[in-house]
């Protein structure tokens, strides 16, 4: 079976780190508010406020947003519905069924091979349904965060990126990669020379 070859871009966002050493110290502004309670945020982890940076990001561009750490896509079980959560109703409304059809065909062995991206983002009009993977500025991405991004993009038809954050004025270009997808169900994992960097 010829397997796909996807472009997966990073997008660069920029961040104060002011305003990270006040996360760090306690103030939890960036997070929705129906997440404020959830025990995620009782620990002021740096890479949270990367992630709740993107949220933020994002919904301010009309998009509604979950986190990977509340939904589970790669989880083992194939008949659980993960996204069915609190703060996770509206996900399942707007693509439970297209999601739990493709958690079927991943297989059973898809965690041993690929990562779930952190962020699943999505917006109604026009319909977008985009997963991301947080990274700070020279954060190196794993081969199995490459195949999770590449599995949502070839098999479920979804956006998948790479968000890059780099500190406010230390601005890099963003870069971009060629996916050899993994076949489904997933059973292998990548190769090196499945993840190749293109140059502009």
């Amino acid at each position: 079976m010829t397997r796909q070859v996807v472009e997966i871009r990073e997008e660069v966002l920029t961040y104060d780190p002011a305003d990270q050493e006040k996360w760090v110290g306690g103030d939890k502004w960036l997070v929705p508010e129906e997440f404020r309670d959830d025990p995620k945020f009782a620990k002021s982890s740096r890479s949270y406020f990367l992630e709740m940076t993107a949220v933020h990001h994002y919904r301010c561009g009309g998009y509604q947003s979950f986190s990977a750490l509340w939904f589970e896509l790669w989880t083992k079980s194939a008949t659980r519905k993960p996204w069915v959560e609190r703060g996770s109703s509206a996900l399942e409304t707007f693509a439970g069924p297209e999601l739990e059809g493709f958690r079927k065909k991943m297989g059973a062995n898809v965690e041993k091979f690929a990562k779930s991206p952190d962020l699943v983002i999505w917006k109604d009009a026009p319909r977008r349904l985009s997963f991301l993977s947080i990274k700070q500025k020279n954060e190196t991405v794993s081969p199995n965060e490459f195949a999770g991004l590449a599995l949502v993009k070839a098999h479920l038809g979804a956006d998948a990126r790479i968000i890059r954050f780099c500190e406010l004025g230390d601005f890099r270009d963003p870069r971009k990669w060629r996916i050899v997808c993994p076949s489904l169900p997933v059973n292998a994992g990548f190769d090196r020379h499945d993840v190749q960097k293109v140059e502009e």
